[in-house]
């Protein structure tokens, strides 16, 4: 069956959780509107408006963007926390209703297919949809248009600055910038039993048993990390380190040559977004036997039903 699409505004709400997911989810809806002729509006990204082009000066943080000549979206981030209150009183009232304004909570649901019928119908018969939730995917869509999502998540600002300028002292030293995204606070202890917590310590070892697969090349890694590390922690190898805004630190794994963590959408994301080789710890005697490991993430295994 072939549905007509009638919707014209998608809306993502600030529920999405931390900047990883959110960057997932604005990529999936970004080829969505790519194939619906729709435009959405990320309010969930407004903290970070200055930190990504297509979000600069773009009052609604809208895709396709909208830009005007000043930063109009200081005044209309403050709408996210509302907007969000709001949708969450009215959602059985709005839920599977036909009308203007639909609504839809993914969450404790089988995902959702963007490219699948149940979401064409939705488009069919609402004029504005706000998804609920982080489990809305569209792999095949979103490798298609991948070059514009790129274009609109680009890092830019001055922490993007910061992070080229410490990049390229790197490389013209005659070194290899590698990434490393340790993520040892926050509920990391917690999510998911705490089963991809590792500390400091851990991620020491596999940076050394990373050394040999350079074949001598030299190599200075980049840490980012969500909590203060032990001094002294690195002297053993050539890396640099200091605590740093989110968005430092995102630019730094955007522009590094590899990236390496343990399973995170923060570092997958700067991978995909960079078109850098990313490669995810999920065990601690996890085998990394050659660079060939290291692969820009796709999503291709995470698939959703319909």
């Amino acid at each position: 069956m072939k549905f007509i699409p009638r919707c014209r505004n998608v809306v993502l709400l600030d529920h999405t959780g931390q900047l990883g997911n959110r960057l997932i989810l604005m990529s999936h809806f970004i080829a969505a509107a790519e194939e619906f002729g729709l435009q959405v509006h990320d309010f969930a990204l407004a903290p970070h408006r200055k930190n990504f082009a297509g979000l600069v000066n773009n009052p609604f943080f809208t895709y396709p963007p909208r830009h005007v000549g000043w930063d109009a979206g200081a005044l209309t981030k403050l709408l996210r926390k509302p907007l969000a209150s709001w949708c969450r009183r009215r959602s059985s009232a709005l839920e599977g209703k036909e009308g203007w304004l639909g609504y839809f909570d993914v969450n404790h649901r089988p995902g959702i297919r963007l490219d699948g019928e149940v979401f064409a119908r939705w488009m069919s018969i609402h004029r504005t949809f706000i998804p609920w939730g982080y489990d809305y995917r569209c792999v095949p869509w979103l490798d298609k248009h991948l070059p514009k999502i790129r274009e609109f998540l680009k890092p830019v600002g001055e922490y993007a600055t910061r992070a080229a300028t410490l990049l390229e002292k790197i490389r013209s030293s005659g070194r290899i910038p590698v990434g490393i995204h340790m993520r040892i606070g926050g509920d990391q202890k917690t999510f998911f039993g705490g089963c991809w917590y590792f500390p400091p310590e851990v991620y020491l070892e596999w940076m050394r048993k990373l050394l040999p697969l350079f074949g001598g090349k030299p190599v200075t890694f980049v840490v980012c990390s969500d909590e203060p590390l032990p001094t002294g922690l690195l002297d053993s190898l050539s890396a640099v380190y200091s605590p740093r805004h989110l968005a430092e630190d995102f630019a730094l794994l955007y522009g590094c040559d590899y990236v390496m963590g343990t399973v995170s959408t923060f570092s997958e994301m700067a991978g995909l977004l960079g078109s850098k080789p990313h490669y995810v710890f999920a065990e601690r005697n996890q085998n990394l036997t050659s660079l060939e490991d290291f692969k820009i993430p796709d999503f291709k295994n995470r698939i959703l039903p319909l």
